[in-house]
């Protein structure tokens, strides 16, 4: 017989436990209920006793949920037809028997608990992952994957899919003329227009600004046309109307197939992007199906005039390096200057280009050993001559300059680095090197080479883009860097977006447990700032920290001040961050 006390201290800490707790006897019926028990079944004890578990406990699997993450949860459905979600286990008593006696049974002991809510948030929040927060259809990233998925789907089964790349012809009318809040309307109502011209099978997608995406699955040229021409006319029949104005609603369409043959997701994003593009010179509101030789027109058109223009740039010195600052996340830690050099070129008119227009071109056709080559005489003259005009000690700084791929596989690249290095008189220890992270995967070895070599004289090193590749956790270990720079495009949405927030921790993690110091781009706005205060991120570089300015008006002294960091720290600054030892 159980000891009437023992037991009655069981009940009282069972009473004041979180969890819902139910024990039955050996026939499984309501033997006790704690008082969560009670809340969550909708039974009282008194009304519960001598009743069978199923009764009260009522349990069914929650439906469509197939993944790991909900196999051990269950739907629970209250006695007044309210229904939570639980997770759920269970324990045999055994009752104590003679040693030569057969083991008997006497009951179970169910323990659960509410996840109901955590069950919503998490849902909530791969919603919000998935999806555009202004017009609620799937994002960029959930669209990318479904590409992928029909790409893999082609090459298996055999079906063709259309991939339709849509942009609004006068998009920048209503927001320059009505206000953003206006060009969020309108964008609300393209978005509810298009999926009515689809199938339930097809899906739609805001790719950014006023770009969207449209994917056809399993079907012929001619049923995906029809469906092109369907959201091409009821766009242009429909009207926007804001404040008493009244807007047409025009779109350039891009179409392109995907095969068997189709080779990845940047070459369809690119074809469609292409032929969107073909659409709107030849006049907008249009369907254009891509054709190989849309390809050529416009890599012949932008990427070799680019080559030429850059070519004749170098000639006649008519690149331009830039500096923008980066610094403390928090701005009450003062730390040694630490900047980034970034370069524009300026045309034959005069006129400024950002690199994102020659840059990708110098890419494809191997002329990034000479624009980087350029960038370092440059960047090393201008370092000489503010050295020479520096009196007092050098101080601690660190002035980043960034290394292509194909720079970094170049034979005979690190003997000419430590030739210019000591030609110019640079001391090393101001060098930061940026090498992006798909360099690095692309060039392993001699990346390796090139770090510790440059490390031995002193330079320091920064893991450019990180997060971007599929492997970045998993090489870093093997990398001696000093800095990593979290990929912008976590950065920029993090307020926002609760993957990109996680993303960004993790990185940072990483970047703490290695001893590697972590830089975040793009960061805008306070409101970025503070959030990555928040998580523990060490630098900051963007428009809401400093804007780039020409390299020519950056003055020694108004960047690098004389005093040493020891002198700056006894004179009252809060704190010096130190940079890491080598």
């Amino acid at each position: 017989m159980r000891d009437e006390p023992e037991k009655e201290r069981a009940e009282t800490t069972l009473h004041s436990i979180a969890d819902a707790v139910i024990r039955t006897d050996a026939d499984d019926r309501i033997e006790y209920m704690n008082p969560v028990a009670e809340q969550l079944t909708g039974w009282s004890l008194a009304t519960a006793r001598g009743k069978g578990v199923d009764a009260v406990l009522r349990l069914s699997r929650p439906e469509g949920d197939r993944d790991q993450a909900t196999l051990d949860e269950w739907r629970l459905e209250r006695r007044d037809g309210r229904e939570f979600f639980v997770k759920i286990s269970r324990a045999a008593l055994t009752a104590a028997v003679p040693a030569d006696s057969a083991p008997g049974g006497e009951g179970q002991v169910i323990v659960f608990h509410d996840v109901t809510e955590y069950r919503n948030m998490a849902r909530l929040l791969a919603y919000r992952a998935s999806h555009d927060g202004l017009t609620g259809l799937i994002n960029r990233r959930t669209f990318e994957r479904a590409v992928r998925q029909a790409l893999h789907d082609a090459r298996r089964g055999g079906q063709t899919h259309y991939l339709f790349y849509i942009d609004l012809d006068q998009f920048k009318i209503v927001n320059d003329s009505c206000g953003h809040k206006a060009g969020d309307a309108l964008l609300q109502q393209i978005a509810a227009i298009i999926p009515q011209c689809l199938r339930d099978q097809d899906a739609v997608a805001r790719l950014g600004g006023d770009e969207f995406g449209v994917l056809i699955r399993g079907c012929d040229t001619g049923e995906a046309m029809q469906a092109a021409e369907r959201i091409r006319s009821r766009l242009a029949e429909s009207r926007f109307a804001w404040q008493e104005r009244l807007f047409e609603i025009t779109v350039s369409i891009g179409m392109v197939g995907i095969g068997a043959d189709s080779e990845s997701l940047e070459e369809v994003l690119s074809n469609a992007d292409i032929a969107c593009y073909a659409a709107k010179e030849m006049g907008r509101n249009r369907v254009h199906f891509y054709h190989t030789s849309d390809q050529e027109m416009h890599r012949r058109r932008s990427e070799m005039d680019w080559i030429g223009h850059l070519t004749r740039a170098l000639e006649e010195d008519r690149l331009v390096l830039y500096y923008q600052a980066i610094e403390p996340v928090d701005p009450a830690c003062p730390a040694p200057p630490h900047g980034e050099i970034l370069v524009r070129m300026r045309d034959e008119q005069g006129e400024l280009v950002p690199p994102g227009q020659f840059l990708p071109a110098a890419e494809r056709y191997n002329l990034m050993p000479s624009v980087d080559q350029w960038i370092i005489r440059h960047t090393f003259a201008w370092l000489r001559d503010q050295l020479a005009a520096h009196s007092g000690p050098v101080p601690q700084a660190t002035l980043c300059i960034n290394l292509s791929g194909t720079t970094l596989s170049g034979e005979h690249f690190l003997a000419e680095l430590e030739r210019l290095i000591g030609d110019y008189g640079i001391p090393p220890r101001l060098l930061c090197f940026e090498i992006t992270e798909t360099a690095v995967v692309s060039s392993m070895t001699r990346a390796t080479l090139l770090i510790n070599r440059l490390r031995e004289l002193g330079c320091r090193f920064a893991l450019d883009d990180f997060g971007s590749g599929l492997s970045s956790f998993g090489y870093l270990k093997n990398l001696n860097v000093d800095f990593l720079k979290i990929d912008g495009t976590f950065v920029r949405d993090l307020v926002d977006d609760p993957v990109d927030f996680e993303m960004v921790r993790a990185i940072h993690q990483v970047g703490k447990v290695t001893g590697i110091r972590t830089i975040a781009e793009f960061v805008e706005n306070d409101a970025i700032r503070q959030r990555l205060a928040d998580i523990g991120v060490d630098l900051a570089q963007g428009f809401g920290v400093a804007r780039p300015i020409p390299l020519d008006q950056v003055q020694w002294d108004a960047c690098w001040p004389g005093a040493s960091l020891e002198d700056r720290a006894a004179g009252g600054e809060s704190r010096i961050i130190p940079f890491p030892e080598h």
